[in-house]
């Protein structure tokens, strides 16, 4: 049988001794000065440069360029960078080491629509006017309203969907339309 992984958001951050503070949950390695000049046989770097992780399965090491990932249970452990590459990709779709644009941004309506509660502005590059995007509007208690209203007087406002139209108006409660939920064209707003 085969099996596809859950989509999933993490946290992560990259061990860097040298340049970045410790990630949180990494503390030194635990070595006298003879161990502290060995080298790793993972990835050959000086002992001194690595970090001790205590995961779940016990404590691993982490070494310098790992990226430590906090899983959805707040779990810690480390990752080899290449391993992150192939596995995991920035809810903005920005690249990991750059924070730049990816060159891989697009993507399709389920990661546009994890993008955009995660906080960020979607858009698809099929559309024919600029400058327009997708947002989420949080839930809000309205107030003040005229209590012969049809809403009654103050009411609270559910989250939902707004896109910024091409004449810069704002759409509230915005619907993808069936080639929007079936393109693979979507990408992350700066």
């Amino acid at each position: 049988m085969k099996f596809r992984k859950k989509p999933v958001i993490i946290s992560a951050e990259l061990f860097d001794p040298r340049s970045n503070p410790k990630p949180e949950g990494v503390e030194a390695w635990p070595c006298d000065e003879k161990e502290a000049a060995r080298p790793c046989t993972g990835c050959g770097q000086p002992m001194r440069l690595h970090g001790e992780v205590a995961t779940l399965e016990g404590k691993h090491v982490a070494c310098p360029g790992d990226w430590i990932i906090t899983g959805v249970e707040g779990e810690r452990y480390p990752c080899k960078p290449e391993i992150f590459k192939l596995t995991y990709e920035r809810v903005d779709g920005k690249d990991p080491e750059t924070s730049k644009p990816s060159e891989s941004a697009d993507g399709d309506f389920g990661q546009a629509l994890e993008a955009v509660k995660a906080g960020a502005k979607i858009a698809r590059r099929g559309w024919n006017g600029r400058d327009m995007f997708v947002f989420l509007r949080a839930g809000r208690q309205i107030t003040g309203v005229d209590p012969s209203s049809p809403m009654g007087g103050d009411f609270e406002s559910l989250g939902h969907l707004c896109m910024r139209t091409a004449d810069g108006k704002c759409c509230v409660g915005w619907l993808a339309s069936q080639a929007d939920m079936l393109s693979d064209d979507w990408f992350v707003v700066e």
